[in-house]
């Protein structure tokens, strides 16, 4: 009995880990075309995520202009490279940057 609950528990930690992995790429897909627009509409990428939070209303949940991941966390790390250039980077599922499950997004 202890086996079949193990492996249910363990089931249904999988099966949330790919739903948030999945919310995790969705979002960091809308960041994207939220930037992507605010660059055309501005000539630049903005200095801060924050920016363009009117943008991604009701897509991506935001906490004092920091979006917050599928897990709750402000692990999303935003920086711009040039007026042309940014990096979105994504700690994953275990919050810590270097990691396997870090996503990196940019241009």
């Amino acid at each position: 009995m202890a086996i079949i609950i193990s492996m249910a528990i363990g089931l249904s930690w999988y099966s949330r880990k790919s739903a948030c992995e999945a919310q995790e790429k969705a979002a960091v897909e809308k960041m994207q075309i939220a930037l992507d627009d605010y660059l055309i509409d501005n000539g630049a990428y903005p200095v801060a995520i924050a920016n363009v939070s009117d943008r991604l209303a009701g897509s991506v949940t935001f906490s004092n202009g920091i979006p917050l991941d599928p897990w709750g966390r402000t692990n999303y790390n935003y920086r711009t490279n040039s007026a042309q250039s940014f990096t979105l980077v994504s700690a994953g599922f275990d919050g810590l940057y270097g990691t396997a499950d870090v996503l990196i997004a940019g241009k």
